[in-house]
């Protein structure tokens, strides 16, 4: 069985004033345990410390090597008068990598909808839209006190900035070519509506 491959993992410690975070305990482990080829990497914990300069560093099996769960990430626990919780994604990378620029894990309902994208909780799901007709997208520019739109057909998608908004959470039909959100898009967003004519 050979060795997986990892990355290490640099951090750099600073207290609120900005000083280096000397002696916290940096404790690291994977939320679950990772297939790489015949290797079973565990979710043993590992422990280091910062030193001097607020520095601590370790070698990490990346998460995206994980053969069974695509979703696998570490946890990372700065213990120092109080503990800091950080879920992190480690890439492959043959050159050391900064814990800041990290990717944070997000749980699939932490994360923005965008457009193309169902939301799913839990399971699986079908979704069924009548796609019969023709859909067209019209744009409204936000200016922080209109809550009220009307699309020339009836309304299917509402966007603002190209994140999906959800009816009944984020805005409610009036009818069906005109939607009332809950918040004003402000100046400089803009809203989008795909309708069918």
């Amino acid at each position: 069985m050979s060795k997986p491959q990892t990355t290490k993992v640099v951090g750099y410690l600073r207290t609120a004033l900005g000083s280096p975070y000397e002696g916290a305990l940096v404790r690291i482990y994977l939320s679950s345990p990772m297939v790489v080829t015949d290797n079973i990497v565990g979710t043993e914990l590992l422990k280091t410390f910062s030193n001097s300069y607020g520095r601590f560093e370790v070698n990490l099996v990346p998460t995206g090597a994980d053969e069974r769960n695509s979703e696998n990430y570490y946890v990372f626990e700065i213990i120092r008068e109080t503990t800091q919780y950080f879920k992190k994604i480690v890439p492959v990378s043959s050159v050391p990598l900064d814990f800041e620029d990290l990717s944070d894990y997000l749980s699939p309902g932490e994360r923005p909808l965008y457009i193309g994208r169902e939301k799913v909780t839990g399971g699986s799901s079908q979704v069924k839209i009548d796609v019969t007709g023709i859909f067209k997208w019209t744009t409204f520019d936000g200016d922080g006190t209109t809550r009220t739109f009307t699309a020339p057909g009836e309304i299917f998608i509402v966007s603002v900035n190209g994140l999906l908004v959800l009816e009944s959470i984020d805005y409610k039909k009036i009818r069906f070519d005109t939607v009332e959100l809950d918040e004003a898009p402000s100046s400089g967003d803009i809203l989008g509506i795909q309708y069918k004519i």
